[in-house]
């Protein structure tokens, strides 16, 4: 009799221990594919800025080749020029005599650069 009281005992013992550590997994997975997904859109977003980033530069670029080109007399002092991928405003301030700012405008983003006057003069 005194063995059939401990195996009876035996098999009533709390089952707790097997739910907490499914529970557990499941957080744990849960927890690796929030960061992979958070991960992967973090990556996009960079990919993204950095590809406006790279499309401003050569905006800019192609600016100032064609507006270098021109002779002194003959630049604007302010105006816009569209490509397929943005805009660029140019202009400058009485205040700020010699420098030539950039607003360069890519999806929405815009990108400011400010060029001082033996900037304009180097090719």
């Amino acid at each position: 009799m005194g063995k059939f009281l401990l195996l009876h005992r035996q098999n009533r013992r709390p089952k707790g221990g097997i739910l907490l550590s499914a529970i557990g997994l499941l957080f744990l997975v849960s927890v690796l594919f929030y960061t992979a997904i958070e991960n992967r859109r973090l990556t996009a977003d960079i990919a993204r800025r950095t590809q406006r980033a790279h499309v401003a530069e050569i905006m800019e670029e192609i600016f100032w080749h064609h507006y270098t080109k021109l002779p002194e007399e003959e630049r604007p002092a302010a105006g816009t020029m569209t490509f397929n991928t943005g805009q660029i405003e140019f202009g400058s301030d009485a205040s700020d005599q010699g420098k030539l700012k950039l607003r360069i405008w890519i999806d929405g983003r815009s990108y400011a650069k400010i060029l001082t006057a033996d900037q304009l003069t180097d090719d």
